[in-house]
């Protein structure tokens, strides 16, 4: 579950990229649903905008199978597509989920060259994100992620019990609409941010 202040998302149905939303009477904020094109139907991700924000927020939740298969790198390359197409600059984004990507070092940034991780990381990389899980999801590795291009919206990410028979834990975590718009000078929190997307490569 993701928890806003006097608000609350719940992803309540997975099917055909169709998620169902409640919120508390008093939340203010209105959250549309992401409708992602034909060519990714194949793809497990759901995606939706809250609007009522200055800026905009946009959250997707995906999942990336673990498998190693001749089609793997065709869908790494259509979900990365996907995520690079629905990014929007005018927005703040936060994503999450199980990407399976073991071999990335997120303390150092660095991965094999190889067809799964490597264009992964280049993808957050060019993207800004910030990797902010820093304990092992499943067994001893980070496979269960929290990105985001604007830092000061994530704080108190906690590891949960699994639910029934995961063998992934659950992380519960919370997003600070009201820092949404502010620099970290004026948000009052000691902090350094790193923009990767507005460097000159």
């Amino acid at each position: 579950m993701i928890t806003f202040p006097k608000f609350w998302v719940r992803l309540a149905q997975w099917e055909q990229n169709i998620a169902l939303f409640t919120r508390y009477p008093q939340g203010s904020h209105s959250v549309i649903p992401i409708t992602f094109a034909a060519k990714y139907e194949h793809l497990e991700i759901i995606g939706f905008d809250i609007v009522n924000l200055c800026p905009k927020l946009r959250v997707f939740v995906i999942y990336r199978p673990p498998h190693y298969s001749s089609q793997e790198a065709t869908h790494n390359e259509m979900l990365i597509r996907c995520l690079y197409e629905h990014r929007n600059i005018r927005y703040s984004h936060v994503v999450v989920g199980d990407f399976n990507l073991p071999k990335i070092d997120w303390n150092t940034m660095c991965c094999p060259n190889d067809h799964v991780s490597k264009p992964f990381l280049d993808l957050f990389v060019v993207c800004g994100y910030s990797q902010l899980v820093n304990f092992s999801t499943r067994g001893n590795k980070v496979l269960d992620l929290i990105l985001t291009d604007d830092d000061l919206l994530i704080h108190n990410i906690e590891p949960c019990p699994p639910i029934g028979c995961s063998d992934h834990i659950c992380m519960k975590f919370f997003i600070d609409t009201s820092v949404i718009g502010k620099s970290a000078v004026q948000s009052g929190i000691p902090h350094v941010c790193t923009h990767y997307k507005w460097a000159a490569w």
